[in-house]
């Protein structure tokens, strides 16, 4: 069988405090280059610059194994998700853009905080939403 990082080449072996284990690396994700970086603490702002599309990964498995292991599901997702980062990307940003309008209401900023942190969207990527998905932000 393969190694781990033969699998998914940038895992690394990470032992933490009293003897826990973790398989820890990144994925390149270039639809996300550009967007704000998030790889501070607690995921804060960790970089004034855009992102260029690096993620964290973490393999999620038995924490006690000094051994530890991918299964060839967790392979097939990181597969996954590098073959389908477009779509992927496309369905979450519509999934947000339909709920953004009352998001913005939720959370109450002040006009100036707003303006800052909650600016008024009327595309995704450059591009004008259509009318029908216009029509979804207030639901």
């Amino acid at each position: 069988m393969a190694s781990f990082n033969e699998l998914i080449p940038t895992l690394e072996h990470n032992t933490f405090g009293d003897g826990l284990h973790a398989l820890e690396g990144t994925l390149r994700l270039p639809v996300w280059a550009g967007f704000q970086s998030r790889a501070g603490s607690y995921g804060s702002i960790g970089n004034p610059l855009d992102s260029d599309g690096l993620v964290r990964l973490n393999v999620e498995g038995d924490f006690s194994t000094p051994a530890p292991t991918v299964s060839a599901e967790q392979v097939k997702a990181y597969d996954y998700v590098q073959q389908h980062q477009q779509t992927m990307q496309d369905a979450l940003m519509a999934a947000l853009f339909t709920r953004y309008k009352n998001m913005q209401r939720e959370y109450r900023y002040s006009p100036e905080k707003a303006s800052q942190l909650m600016p008024d969207v009327t595309a995704i990527y450059g591009r004008r939403l259509s009318e029908s998905a216009a029509k979804n932000i207030d639901r």
